[in-house]
């Protein structure tokens, strides 16, 4: 089986009998969440946000799941089965994965360099005053990610 975030996922949601990607708060939905957070945060270099890019959370919520897993890990048998049975599934990554996750941090960018762009069009051509401040508010969000200003 191939390493990859797909089949990390796949992997999970088997092992967890969960949809991690549902917006559902079941609670089989948010363990295998938990899981994923933490399989990638200490299996990999990627970023809170990246993670938070794949599970389509926000960055806090990733920080969050980190800390759950803490406690799901130490007082929730079952969450524990479970999770040992995903880390016998899924070892530390070798380079061929690292080099996977340099792709996804590649298209992140580029995903983000396109959405900053379309922002940009939307930001010229509407004069509604919330608008043009919320369209703001998301530029400046991405600038931050990327580490640039094109203003």
């Amino acid at each position: 089986m191939a390493n990859n975030f797909n089949s990390i996922i796949a992997e999970t949601d088997r092992i967890f009998n969960c949809n991690s990607l549902s917006k559902v708060r079941k609670n089989r939905n948010v363990n295998g969440r938990v899981a994923i957070s933490n399989y990638l945060r200490n299996n990999s270099n990627m970023t809170f946000h990246q993670i938070s890019n794949i599970l389509k959370k926000n960055h806090s919520s990733i920080i969050h799941y980190i800390k759950m897993h803490e406690r799901f890990y130490a007082y929730d048998k079952q969450y524990k089965s479970n999770y040992d049975n995903l880390i016998e599934s899924y070892p530390k990554p070798s380079n061929e994965q690292d080099q996977c996750i340099f792709i996804m941090k590649e298209k992140t960018t580029i995903d983000l360099q396109l959405y900053y762009g379309k922002l940009m069009q939307m930001k010229e051509n509407t004069s509604d005053f919330f608008e043009l401040k919320r369209i703001t508010k998301k530029m400046k969000a991405i600038e931050i990610l990327l580490n640039i200003d094109f203003i």
